[in-house]
């Protein structure tokens, strides 16, 4: 059976309360905050990351969400009348604010297995290897009050086959052993040479319990209507692996208002009309407020809109409450799953037009932040002879 994910729409939980890397200060209250309204209007898929620095401050909120539910459940299993349930355990009834989501009666009872929770194993520890990642592999699933993880990912592709060292390990030693810590193995940035070297690497090996290896349950990287780098994407899915995308509002790029179109009232149409005027020649703006006025959506909906349509799944991420309702599941996709009866939808012209964005800027600024990242806090230096897919197909030809 081919792989699919049990939610085309997730939470994203990178700078989460303001981390990140450090010295930014984090705030616990408005993570635990975030992460309630999140799931309190629909989001189950969480991508946590050893890098982003705040899971213990999302398993706090965790914690109190499975504590919750099952106070809520003892009270019913033990008869006690529906109208006197009491939502919060006493040890939550002191702490919480009269405005804590967890008050609300219709927060839904949540527990562990209705959570799909993602985290990300960083540079250092994959250099380090073996003992470094099960250390950290141990403290993420501890701080997140998780028990397990349904997908652990090699955040980035660290070279001299390190990586790939890392992903064995994982699968030899820690996949469905270590009492189901690990239910799905994935990858993260991973170009195609990274993954053909890493199946390289797997090629005829069994683990603890005699399995051969799978393939990489996805693989998470940038992906948003300014960098579509196609021919990878429909590599991997030919492979069978799942696509994640993060950063689809381009670091926040289409929350800004000339993106959107405001269909609201008649009174900002001179406003618009300005705007119009302003963006006229730029191909960018004017694609999403075209696209924006038809739907009568946001920018940023229209961005994760175009992703889940590829059957891509997306991560929007924000710490203020009324933008994760703006991008709710239930907002970009019914039911969180891909059908032919959405209730609305993108046409055949405006995918095409979202397609067509991407520009010589984004591709070198992608290019730059992958030989970066792939090495960051490592003592590992860049090779000069990295070739990319798209390069070698001869697709990167910009005007």
């Amino acid at each position: 059976m081919s792989p699919s994910w049990p939610h085309l729409v997730g939470f994203g939980c990178y700078k989460l309360g303001g981390v990140a890397p450090p010295p930014e200060p984090k705030d616990p209250k408005v993570i635990e905050t975030a992460i309630l309204t999140a799931i309190h209007v629909g989001y189950r898929t969480f991508d946590n990351a050893q890098f982003y620095e705040n899971e213990k401050e999302i398993g706090d909120a965790f914690e109190k969400v499975f504590k919750r539910t099952k106070h809520i459940i003892q009270q019913c299993t033990s008869g006690t009348d529906s109208s006197t349930v009491v939502n919060l355990p006493p040890e939550l009834e002191e702490s919480e604010a009269s405005n804590s989501p967890l008050r609300d009666p219709t927060f839904p009872l949540i527990q562990r297995e209705d959570l799909f929770i993602i985290s990300k194993i960083w540079q250092q520890n994959v250099y380090e290897g073996e003992t470094a990642i099960l250390q950290q592999l141990k403290k993420t699933v501890a701080e997140l009050k998780c028990d397990y993880l349904d997908l652990y990912l090699i955040h980035w592709p660290v070279p001299e086959g390190k990586h790939a060292e890392a992903y064995k390990y994982l699968w030899t030693e820690v996949l469905d052993s270590e009492n189901g810590v690990i239910r799905r193995l994935g990858v993260s940035n991973y170009t195609v040479p990274d993954y053909l070297e890493l199946m390289k690497i797997m090629n005829g090996i069994e683990n603890s319990n005699g399995r051969k290896p799978i393939k990489p349950f996805c693989n998470q990287f940038e992906i948003s209507p300014l960098l579509y780098r196609k021919s990878t994407i429909e590599f991997f899915k030919n492979e069978g692996i799942l696509i994640q995308a993060y950063r689809s509002f381009t670091d926040g790029k289409f929350g800004k208002p000339e993106y959107t179109y405001n269909t609201s009232s008649s009174s900002v149409q001179s406003e618009e009309s300005a705007l119009d005027t302003k963006f006229a020649n730029d191909k960018e703006v004017l694609t999403f407020r075209r696209i924006t006025k038809r739907t009568g959506k946001t920018a940023c909906q229209v961005a994760l809109k175009w992703a889940v349509m590829k059957n891509i799944q997306v991560l929007p991420k924000s710490n203020t409450p009324i933008r994760i309702r703006e991008n709710k599941p239930d907002n970009i996709i019914n039911n969180n799953v891909l059908t032919d009866n959405d209730s609305w939808s993108l046409n055949e012209e405006e995918v095409c037009l979202l397609d067509s964005l991407m520009t010589k800027e984004h591709w070198d600024r992608y290019k730059n932040h992958y030989l970066q990242c792939r090495i960051r806090d490592t003592p590992l230096k860049n090779k000069e002879n990295v070739v990319f897919w798209e390069e070698e197909k001869g697709e990167m030809k910009f005007q």
